[in-house]
C-alpha cells in the first residue's frame, strides 16, 4: 500500500512538472508521514505560496513542521490528511515530525525552494 502511494506521489509530481514545461517547480506538494519516514525524502517547490497536502499513513500520531519558517501542522491522527499553505522564500529547509523522538528516528525530509 505504501509503495502504491509513493508511486502515485511521484506520478503526480511528474505530471505537475510536465504541465509546467519542466522548467518550474510545483507550488503544491504531497507529503506522506509514517513510522519513521517522511516521503518524499527530497522535495523541490517554487518560491511563493506553496500548499502541502500531508497524509499520516502511519499507525500513530505525527506532526509536520517546516524548519526555518517554523510553520506546520500540530497533529495528524492515523489516516488523516490536512493541508498547509505557506509563503516560502528561495532556499533550503527541512521538513520534520517534531514529536519527541520522531525526528531522531528518521522523520526528516529535505525541501528546496527554487526562485
Amino acid at each position: 500500500m505504501r509503495t502504491i502511494r509513493l508511486i502515485l506521489i511521484a506520478a503526480s509530481i511528474a505530471l505537475v512538472l510536465a504541465a509546467c514545461g519542466g522548467s518550474k517547480a510545483p507550488t503544491e506538494a504531497q507529503v506522506v508521514l509514517s513510522e519513521w519516514a517522511i516521503e518524499p525524502q527530497e522535495l523541490t517547490v517554487q518560491a511563493g505560496s506553496v500548499t502541502f497536502e500531508v497524509e499520516n499513513a502511519g499507525t500513530i500520531e505525527h506532526n509536520f513542521v517546516i524548519k526555518g519558517v517554523e510553520q506546520g501542522l500540530e497533529l495528524l491522527l492515523p489516516a488523516e490528511t490536512q493541508t498547509l499553505t505557506v509563503t516560502l522564500a528561495p532556499g533550503s529547509y527541512t521538513l520534520v515530525c517534531s514529536l519527541p523522538g520522531h525526528t531522531e528516528a528518521g522523520m526528516t525530509s529535505a525541501l528546496t525552494v527554487s526562485g
